[in-house]
């Protein structure tokens, strides 16, 4: 359970150490700026689709499979990963905006790129964790 509590933080940390130990910079992309706006937009989206997600297990409760995770407990550890998911991509989105307004080649843009690829990779995990989880509930619904 630490594991799939934490997968987040570690993949995050992992590719974060591995973007500074490859000295990769936000100034090798001619683009960057574009990458940011977008990452706002697909953030932002993501953010809705597990939003709704989540409304929609709320409108689940008498269905066998939500019973059961109710009565094992892992309901509200489904619930909590759906709020970190949309937590985690509001964050992607006002990093994304913060960088946009950073200019120059100094540590401050440097600091801001490594934050913002932490947020991106801990959001994306978090993300396909709850994704997963969702696929699972839909099979034993459906089957």
């Amino acid at each position: 359970m630490f594991l799939e509590k934490n997968i987040h933080y570690i993949v995050a940390g992992l590719m974060t150490g591995l973007v500074c130990f490859l000295g990769i910079e936000p100034n090798r992309f001619l683009n960057f700026k574009d990458i940011l706006a977008s990452s706002i937009n697909v953030s932002a989206i993501t953010a809705g689709f597990l939003a709704t997600a989540m409304s929609l297990l709320i409108t689940l409760t008498n269905e066998t499979v939500i019973q059961r995770l109710r009565d094992f407990g892992l309901y509200i550890h489904l619930i909590n990963y759906l709020k970190s998911a949309i937590g985690w991509t509001f964050f992607i989105a006002i990093v994304s905006a913060a960088c946009l307004f950073i200019d120059g080649n100094g540590n401050t843009k440097y600091i801001f790129f490594l934050i913002w690829i932490f947020f991106c990779v801990a959001g994306a995990v978090s993300v396909i964790r709850v994704v997963n989880i969702l696929s699972k509930i839909l099979d034993k619904m459906s089957g």
